[in-house]
């Protein structure tokens, strides 16, 4: 789970969202606490996260990245596993990713499929392969009405997210439109 100590990310939505997609596919659940390795690192580099200024610099974000991939790679050794990542063609163009965090891992399932056609087809399997399975078709449509954020950084005082990837980098559906042209011509 991403770092929670005093500011806090996001991550209870999402979170709830891979547990009951976890359950509706039938996939066993592990939850390991990051906080206390990010800590460590944090101390060991002299950082420490000043949540009162909000926002905080890119180094709290990449530690809980790289802190994250590493425990998963970890355990897939342990376990004689493998870990598929998850990052897709839009974040690799863009370089919109985390090196050594969400690329490279032992398989890049999405490497070469735009952002925009991973919400299709996740668009698609709630309201084709899965319509019979109505816990599954919500897990789905939670995905799909979340914003696309790393959710690496605290949230508002309020409680949103303050660190949408959209508002970053622009939309998807643009930023796809150019991919595809720069990738076909």
């Amino acid at each position: 789970t991403g770092y929670a100590r005093d500011g806090g990310t996001s991550g209870l939505g999402t979170y709830q969202t891979s547990l009951d997609l976890a359950r509706a596919f039938g996939v066993s659940i592990e939850t390991v606490d990051i906080v206390p390795s990010v800590e460590q690192i944090f101390s060991v580099i002299g950082f420490t996260p000043d949540f009162s200024k909000g926002l905080q610099p890119v180094i709290f974000e990449n530690d809980q990245a790289w802190t994250r991939t590493l425990i998963l790679l970890s355990k897939a050794c342990f376990l004689g596993g493998f870990v598929l990542g998850t990052g897709d063609l839009s974040e690799l163009a863009q370089g919109w990713c985390t090196l050594f965090a969400d690329h490279p891992l032992h398989y890049g399932i999405n490497v070469g499929v735009a952002k925009t056609l991973i919400f299709y087809l996740i668009q698609f399997s709630r309201d084709e392969v899965y319509k019979t399975e109505p816990h599954t078709q919500t897990a789905l449509t939670a995905v799909l009405d979340t914003a696309v954020s790393p959710e690496l950084q605290p949230l508002s005082a309020s409680g949103a997210l303050t660190h949408k990837t959209e508002e970053l980098i622009g939309p998807r559906g643009l930023n796809d439109f150019y991919l595809y042209y720069l990738v076909r011509f």
